[in-house]
């Protein structure tokens, strides 16, 4: 029975390196794959009530599409290396908070096994910056894997 995998994307080598290890080691025939790379929403500048600055509409909108069109071409890059594979796939992207989006969507879509990458940060740093994988694996009630880099490219 084919299976719905989650693989949260972005792009970064991490990103690239736990699709590589998902295709290679958990992926089996017949698989369908869902490709979701999560954006912040960009932020408006800072306004005060004694200045009242404000963006022009036009600028915002321009700012939004261009983030947009960036999550875009991130999901692109997976889903044509999907496609050359022969690989059931889609792509989502979505703006929002990763650390909440990619569990909402893997619970409301039936996934069986979220994928994620991880920077290979310290435990210090970790604790400082945050970890959106580690955010995912302690929230989400579905599956999850966490592929960590290379040795190498790990984070200090």
């Amino acid at each position: 029975m084919p299976r719905k995998l989650l693989i949260a994307v972005d792009a970064s080598k991490f990103s690239i390196h736990a699709y590589e290890w998902a295709i290679k080691n958990v992926h089996k025939d017949g698989d369908e794959i869902t490709f979701v790379h999560v954006y912040a929403p960009p932020d408006l500048p800072m306004m005060s009530l004694s200045t009242g600055v404000n963006m022009p509409s036009e600028l915002w909108e321009k700012v939004v599409k261009d983030a947009d069109e960036y999550a875009a071409k991130v999901v692109e890059k997976y889903t044509e290396h999907a496609k050359k594979n022969g690989l059931q796939h889609k792509g989502v992207r979505c703006s929002g908070d990763p650390r909440d989006v990619v569990v909402e969507m893997a619970e409301d879509g039936a996934y069986d096994l979220i994928v994620i990458g991880s920077r290979g940060m310290g435990a210090v740093r970790r604790f400082l910056v945050g970890s959106v994988a580690s955010s995912v694996v302690n929230n989400s009630v579905v599956p999850v894997i966490v592929v960590k880099p290379e040795e190498q490219e790990q984070e200090k």
